[in-house]
């Protein structure tokens, strides 16, 4: 027998006649391919081309859209996307964002765009109020009775709006009562919906109308930019309209790039791979890897087993042992061909069918509907090379899963064999001393990690720990099977039985435990990150109280007192200078600290207060006083007392001092550019001052001024900067309807006006999702990978079984035996699985949450490094699941004893 050609015949066979073991290795070899096949080819399609999303942004009468912008003469690539820059800013790889205020006025190109056709385009978000809800959607403001404007838009059923009073939404508004004859707010004016339109950009909730139908304007966070039609724009023209401060999408020069915008495009490219992203990725395909070998593995180890006396015979006939080696080799190329064809080919057909699905779902139930949205995919793309390489790694998985039963069966002894005895070797002396070296270099890798602050570093430290494990697990088993005499009878067959086959058992504890490890690895990671926010959480209010303050930081002028109609009783008004006059111009304080040393100066602080300098003689009135420490409360008020400004310090060391502080007032235009000096002082005034510490890291104000003061150096200061209400505090919060009630209120008959309750720190919900993702996922692979190994192990005890029954054993032996070996995989794996996550898992989290010196005023006092430790997670993994598995394995498992010959039992 020479070649591989009759050893894949061999193989084929084999499978063929042991459909349910194939099937079980098949599907896992075959899922990870699947899934990420699927993730690969909807990744390709969503990665839209500069070809690809010219028709979307241009439509199909386009010749190219404008994007100006006030960041003077620009240089760019042939598709802005790919890399612009300007002298005042720099690189940058965003485009399409209009910064300046105002509409462009196209006569200013004339000389460049000559008779062609221009169409303005604005987009933005856009409040919808549909049905019984309210809603932002897309919105896209365009004369839709032109070419130009038509093409940009898919339309469907109804007609396209043609007055200001008229709208087209996309059907997944339409779903959430926006139906064609019906009247909906739109921007908080009434349109009637005339047709239906699908965004060529954007999937989800979409609404259209001419200019003005949405009330879209530039100035309150739109985009504008210009559709140009007629003859093609070519790189001259864009270099033109550059040179004016405009970016340029034109579809002669995307179609046919000039080597100019090739030489723009490459000297601004700039190197975006991070080292650390994709040292994260090789460990995630190592550990899949070795994760999808572990599974598979006991079924290799028992099909080999199964061909022990067809192995004996040949070797008898004369068969090398390359040549046995082969035959079991053979079955893993097999498998793994079959694993790649099927993956890849159900992984194709998964991402096309993901939007459709996604389409459908949204059609049936709108809580799916609610979370469609975002960018439409593009045309479907199949990435051959990255495909190739995943089906690449399932023949390799397949194929490593059968190297060790492979080599094991290549030194079969073929008298025992043919004699009807088995059982594995005894475990070797080397494994478990380079299993020992392997763990201890984990741990010293993982220790260096934290110590160094490196995440990468840690994260790598697993994989030595992982397979150092998998060394350590089979002595392990011998250790076990040595003590277990005084064990039940069920649980000391499976112990015993588990430690005499190790080939069959090793790589289902392995790969319990690296399910697990990772799991806690990952959660206490996660966990202590979540727990390091919430300490480094800063209130901006007392915990339970609310203000209501407007939504700009103007005074609350002649809408206090319809506020306080609003708000529960006993709101306390809170007084301040003006922080910002109007949506255009803000005015930012700041205090200096003179004398000694360079001054520090702080300002533009995020206040909840609606000012950053505040006016009382009484701190306690409004109980500002919770915003400083409370060491420093007793000296705050007696230096207010005294007529003194408090300013606040983060620094310790300067806490109570009283130094000379100059209090500054600017104003400047929100919309000007880098170049511009556009900013007047509105106040300078030299103040006595006393340095005071916030309460918590990020100050709830800058100062404190007591009324004569604030007096003295306001006076001849323009009115925005004089004393005024800027909030309503609400000591015992919004009341019992809640900040949703009040906050309606306050939009119905207040618009300006805002309330902000503190509730304190809330966990992300993405957090809570990652734990929950994470128990799950390892649940199911522990739960089908101990499941798989304990039938296969049950099915390879068939004949020791049937002894059993055949000397008296009762027919629930069979179950309890069966739950014996769920829990010894199970319980074995999960609780080397925690020692091993343990080291990785408490390491990490000193490079992630070491404190960060956010503010530069160093990190003492700032929470870090943090442990958290999910014991819910923990224990489910390593309580609970062993004995679900163990109930699950006892009531699928058939009571009834089979019995079988000799000859069935070595197959």
């Amino acid at each position: 027998m020479t070649g591989w050609r009759p050893l894949l015949r061999l193989a084929r066979r084999d499978l063929a006649r042991h459909r349910g073991r194939t099937a079980i290795v098949l599907v896992m070899l075959t899922l990870p391919v699947l899934v990420v096949t699927a993730g690969a080819v909807l990744f390709a399609t969503g990665d839209i081309s500069s070809t690809e999303r010219l028709d979307r942004e241009l439509g199909p009468e386009g010749q190219a859209v404008l994007a100006p912008t006030s960041m003077g003469p620009l240089r760019q690539a042939a598709d802005p996307d790919d890399g612009w820059s300007s002298g005042t800013y720099g690189e940058s790889g965003d485009t399409f964002s209009r910064v300046d205020e105002g509409a462009a006025d196209p006569a200013a190109w004339a000389d460049v765009l000559g008779d062609r056709p221009v169409l303005e385009v604005r987009g933005g978000s856009v409040e919808v109020e549909a049905g019984d809800g309210r809603l932002n959607a897309t919105g896209l403001e365009v004369d839709l009775t032109t070419p130009l404007g038509a093409g940009l838009v898919e339309p469907g059923e109804g007609r396209l709006p043609a007055a200001t009073d008229e709208v087209a939404v996309s059907a997944a508004l339409a779903r959430r009562g926006a139906a064609i004859g019906d009247e909906i707010e739109v921007g908080g004016a009434a349109r009637t919906v005339v047709g239906i339109a699908e965004s060529r950009t954007d999937q989800g909730p979409f609404v259209t109308g001419p200019i003005g139908a949405l009330g879209l304007e530039v100035t309150t966070g739109a985009s504008s930019r210009y559709l140009v039609g007629g003859d093609p724009v070519t790189w001259a023209d864009v270099e033109e309209l550059n040179a004016e401060g405009v970016l340029v999408l034109s579809r002669a020069v995307v179609d046919d790039p000039p080597a100019e915008a090739g030489a723009v495009e490459a000297e601004l490219a700039y190197d975006v791979v991070d080292d650390g992203v994709v040292a994260t990725g090789a460990l995630i395909v190592v550990m899949v890897l070795l994760e999808v070998v572990l599974l598979a593995g006991p079924a290799f180890a028992v099909g080999a087993r199964r061909q022990a006396r067809t192995v004996a015979l040949l070797v008898t006939g004369g068969a090398t042992p390359g040549q046995v080696r082969g035959l079991v080799l053979a079955s893993g190329v097999v498998l793994g061909v079959a694993a790649a064809v099927v993956g890849v080919l159900g992984g194709i057909a998964v991402a096309a069918l993901v939007p459709w699905g996604l389409e459908q779902a949204a059609a049936q139930w709108p809580w799916v509907d609610r979370q469609v949205s975002g960018g439409r995919l593009g045309p479907f793309d199949v990435p051959w090379g990255a495909v190739l390489a995943v089906a690449s790694f399932g023949v390799v998985s397949a194929v490593l899963a059968a190297v060790v039963p492979a080599w094991l069966a290549s030194r079969t002894d073929v008298v025992a064999v043919l004699a009807g005895r088995r059982g594995d070797d005894r475990p070797g002396h080397r494994s478990p001393v380079v299993g020992a070296v392997l763990v201890a270099l984990g741990v010293v890798a993982a220790v260096a990690g934290a110590l160094d602050r490196e995440e990468r570093l840690v994260a790598f430290a697993a994989v030595p720990l992982v397979i150092g494990t998998v060394l350590l697990v089979a002595p392990l088993l011998a250790l076990l099977g040595r003590s277990a005499s005084r064990l039940p009878l069920a649980l000391r067959f499976a112990v015993r039985d588990s430690a005499r086959h190790r080939s069959r058992t090793v790589p289902a504890i392995a790969a319990v435990a690296a399910t697990v490890a990772g799991a806690v690895a990952l959660g206490i990671g996660g966990a202590s990150d979540a727990a390091q926010e919430a300490q480094a959480y800063s209130p901006e209010l007392p915990l339970g109280q609310a203000v209501v303050r407007s939504v700009t930081g103007v005074p609350l002028g002649d809408d206090l007192a319809a506020a306080e109609d609003l708000v529960p009783p006993g709101a306390v008004p809170v007084t301040g200078l003006g922080s910002r006059s109007d949506d255009e111009v803000q005015i930012d304080w700041s205090a200096t600290i003179l004398g000694d040393g360079e001054g520090w100066s702080y300002g533009s602080w995020t206040t909840p207060y609606g000012s950053q300098v505040l006016v009382t003689d009484d701190l306690g009135a409004a109980d500002l006083d919770a915003g400083i420490a409370p060491a420093d409360r007793d000296v705050a008020r007696h230096a207010l007392a005294a007529g003194r400004a408090l300013v606040v310090v983060m620094d310790p060391a300067g806490a109570g001092e009283e130094r000379q502080v100059q209090l500054t007032a600017t104003r400047w235009p929100l919309q000007q550019t880098i170049d511009d000096d556009e900013s007047d002082e509105l106040v300078g005034a030299e103040v006595p001052a006393t340095l005071v510490r916030a309460e918590w890291p990020t100050a709830r104000f800058a100062a404190v001024l007591p009324t004569a003061l604030a007096a003295e150096v306001t006076a001849g200061a323009p009115a925005e900067v004089q004393p005024a209400t800027t909030a309503l505090l609400l000591p015992d919060g919004p009341g019992p309807g809640g900040v949703r009630e009040l906050q309606e209120q306050l939009e119905e008959e207040l618009p300006g006006l805002t309330v902000y309750e503190e509730t304190g720190y809330e966990s992300p919900p993405e957090t809570v999702w990652v734990l929950v993702g994470l128990a799950t996922v390892a649940l199911l692979l522990v739960l089908v990978g101990s499941l798989t190994a304990t039938t296969l192990a049950i099915n390879d005890a068939a004949r020791d079984l049937a002894t059993l029954g055949a000397v008296g054993a009762t027919p629930g032996v069979r179950r309890r035996i069966a739950a014996s070996y769920a829990l010894v995989i199970t319980g074995v794996g999960a609780g080397l699985g925690l020692l091993v996550g343990l080291v990785p898992g408490i390491a990490v989290t000193f490079p992630l949450t070491a404190p960060v010196d956010y503010y530069g005023y160093g990190t003492a006092g700032l929470p870090g490094p943090v442990l958290a430790v999910p014991w819910l997670l923990i224990g489910a993994l390593v309580l609970l699941l062993p004995a679900v598995v163990a109930a699950i394995a006892a009531a699928t498992t058939r009571s009834a004893t089979v019995l079988v010959g000799r000859g069935a039992a070595m197959g």
